[in-house]
């Protein structure tokens, strides 16, 4: 008898672990940068990701750009990736003489989102 409650404590402590890393699992965050309204792919367009912060103000929420995680370039089709941890973030796009584009993003574990964003020329 004191074994089987020696097994069974054990099997459930692992199963609590097992629950326990799969909210620890990353979340990924990937997209196409598109260039204009013809949607032409961007290549080499820099993609940046940052911290989202929030802040109540008087009853609202505030939302801003916090520090940058991280960031690279879109490759050749103007596809970009990113593995996150679970959370808040910003998802930011430049090409150089162009308007930036960004966009909020939620990123929950194990999950995928799919960011397309399109760069344009300023308005004169």
């Amino acid at each position: 008898m004191k074994w089987r409650w020696i097994w069974l404590t054990t099997i459930s402590v692992i199963g609590l672990l097992g629950l326990v890393g799969c909210g620890a699992q990353p979340g990924k965050v990937t997209g196409v940068v598109y260039q204009g309204p013809d949607k032409q792919p961007a290549a080499n367009a820099q993609v940046v990701v940052y911290e989202l912060k929030s802040e109540s103000l008087t009853g609202l929420e505030v939302y801003q750009k916090g520090t940058i995680l991280s960031k690279q370039l879109a490759d050749g089709n103007g596809a970009f990736s990113f593995s996150l941890p679970p959370g808040a973030y910003v998802i930011e796009v430049w090409i150089e003489g162009l308007e930036v584009a960004s966009r909020m993003v939620k990123v929950k574990p194990g999950r995928t989102v799919t960011v397309d964003l399109e760069v344009t020329v300023p308005a004169p």
